[in-house]
Parts: structure tokens; C-alpha cells; sequence
């Protein structure tokens, strides 16, 4: 079983390594205009440009945002079985331990905090447009 293991994880670490590099690469591209959009001020007394607001935020969520959570769920999903598979199968030994499989279980939590981080922001732009909504319902 660990040569199995060893080999499936060389594997895997080729062909998930070019789809970690976008799915980083993507993030950091989309993170500052997400987070710029999500800075601006809303303008309460201002219904037209809060319909501006609402569509941009809108736009970025649906074009910009969603493939990056999309990429990054695929890449922590891809990597979840044979990320289980090394955690049970493996000693731990904090002296005399086998970095490929430690290297590809971090790269799994790492995947994994970068798919919450964009779920998170995922919640903040919708309670974005829901307070936007609001404050365009109001007379």
C-alpha cells in the first residue's frame, strides 16, 4: 500500500499542480476588485446609483467571483480522497517524515482555506445586493 500511495500522490501532484497555480493566480487577480467593490460606500440617497451598484456587485459575483469558487471547490474536491487516504495511512513522525505526503496534505488545506475564503466572500457580496435591495425598497 505505501508504494501504491507514493506513486498515486506523484500523480496527482502532476496533474493538480497547473490547476493550483490558477486557481492562486486567479484569486489573487479577483481579490482586489472584490474587495474594492465591496468598500465603496452605499449610497442610500441615491436610487440610481444604487441600481448601478446593485448590477455591478451582480456582474462581479456571477463573471469574476464564481469561477473562482467554482475552481477552487474543484481543486479541494479532487484532492480530498487521496488527501483522507494519506492522513489514514500514514504515520505521524515528527522527526523522520515523508514530505511528499506532507507537502500534498498541506497543499489540501491550503486549497481548502482558499475555497472557504471565497465562499466567504461569496456571503459578503449577497449581503451586499440584499442591503442594497433594501435600501432601494424603501420610499
Amino acid at each position: 500500500m505505501e508504494g501504491f500511495l507514493d506513486s498515486s500522490l506523484e500523480n496527482a501532484f502532476d496533474a493538480i499542480s497547473l490547476l493550483l497555480v490558477f486557481v492562486t493566480i486567479l484569486f489573487g487577480i479577483q481579490y482586489p476588485r472584490v474587495v474594492a467593490a465591496l468598500d465603496e460606500d452605499i449610497l442610500k440617497d441615491r436610487p440610481r446609483e444604487l441600481e448601478k451598484q446593485k448590477k455591478k456587485l451582480i456582474r462581479l459575483l456571477i463573471f469574476k467571483w464564481t469561477p473562482v469558487v467554482f475552481l477552487t471547490f474543484l481543486c479541494t474536491y479532487s484532492m480530498m480522497p487521496l488527501a483522507i487516504k494519506t492522513i489514514v495511512y500514514s504515520d505521524l513522525n515528527l522527526i523522520d517524515f515523508d514530505l511528499l505526503r506532507t507537502a500534498f496534505v498541506m497543499a489540501w488545506v491550503f486549497t481548502i482555506f482558499f475555497f472557504l475564503a471565497s465562499l466567504y466572500f461569496v456571503i459578503k457580496i449577497i449581503r451586499t445586493i440584499n442591503e442594497i435591495k433594501r435600501c432601494l425598497d424603501r420610499p
